[in-house]
This record gives C-alpha cells, structure tokens and sequence, in this order.
C-alpha cells in the first residue's frame, strides 16, 4: 500500500467520505487516494475522529502528510468489547498554509487480524493507464502483460476496478496497485 506522503506538494480538489469507513481526496491532477481498511472477520477499523476542517486541506497545497500509530488505548476511549482484543491507533496529520487536520483511526482486533489503516490511489474511470505489474484474467488463463495500456471501465469500490485492455480487448477486475497512470 502507498504512503501518506504521497500527498505532499498535491494540491486536492475535494475529499469525499464514506461515513466512518473511508475517505477519497481527490487531486488538481486527476489522480485520487482513499484511505479506508478491509474488514475482516474478528476486527473492526473505522474513523474515530477527524480533528479540524477537512476543507483546510482544498485547493492549497499539502505541506505535511505524516503517519503515526499507537497500541496504548487513549483516555477516554471506548474500551474493546473483549478486554483481550489487541487495539491500535493510527493518525494521519496533514496541513496546508490554511491549516491543518489529524485524522484519527481506531482498529480493534482477536489477534490474528490487521488494524491498519490502508493509503492507495483509486483508478480513475474513463482514465487510461499502463500495467505496471502483470493482470491475470479469468483464473489466472489469460493476463494482461505489463507495459499494455488499460482503460478502467467501472470503479469497482475503489480496490478493484475493472479494467479493459486495449489491444486485446481482456476486460477483468484487478487490484489498482497493477496500474500507472498514463501522462
């Protein structure tokens, strides 16, 4: 998965949230990122808090996109439902010349289960890019090699669009980290 980092220097457009699941920032250069977690079974991971105003972040660019994580449960904060549930904290900070936000997550798990906080960019719909890292298509019998150009045909929730090869015409959903945007 990427780092929040990424995101220094960009300028974004918007941030669209998803209730207490995920966040999408948008940028000035057609590229979006969301923050979100995959649930599993045995976990939970989900927006705690958001700390300032998300439109700070709009039309200015990001000058500070930092991570921190912590497994000490915070004053105040809701104890796990089995006091044997591992617990983890991840922030993210990000600021502009006009402010800044601390995003707060908060990830409860049995033990066997991640709590982290995914960063990714989301494949654009309508957006071409080119395969950086093979795509295997219909249980693995056909792929879409690297270095083939891609138009992403339907979101797909963000992790998996569904992407169709232009040369051969192979439409199949992938994961978005297999795509690099085309300048």
């Amino acid at each position: 998965m990427g780092d929040i980092s990424t995101l220094i220097g960009t300028v974004l457009t918007s941030i669209d949230r998803d209730g207490d699941e995920a966040l999408t920032f948008n940028t000035d250069s057609a590229k979006s990122y969301r923050m979100d977690h995959c649930q599993d079974c045995c976990e939970s991971v989900t927006i705690e808090d958001i700390c300032g105003d998300l439109d700070d972040l709009i039309g200015s660019p990001i000058l500070q996109a930092e991570e921190a994580t912590s497994d000490t449960l915070l004053e105040g904060a809701p104890e796990p439902e089995n006091p044997d549930d591992q617990t983890e904290w991840t922030f993210y900070k990000l600021a502009t010349i006009k402010g800044s936000v601390t995003i707060r997550w908060f990830g409860t798990s049995s033990g066997g289960y991640s709590t982290s906080v995914d960063f990714y960019e989301v494949p654009r719909v309508g957006l071409r890019y080119r395969v950086v890292e093979d795509i295997f298509a219909g249980g693995g019998e056909r792929t879409i090699p690297v270095g083939s150009v891609v138009e992403v045909t339907e979101a797909g929730g963000g992790r998996y669009p569904r992407v169709r090869d232009e040369r051969t015409g192979i439409s199949t959903m992938t994961d978005g980290s297999h795509l690099g945007l085309l300048s």
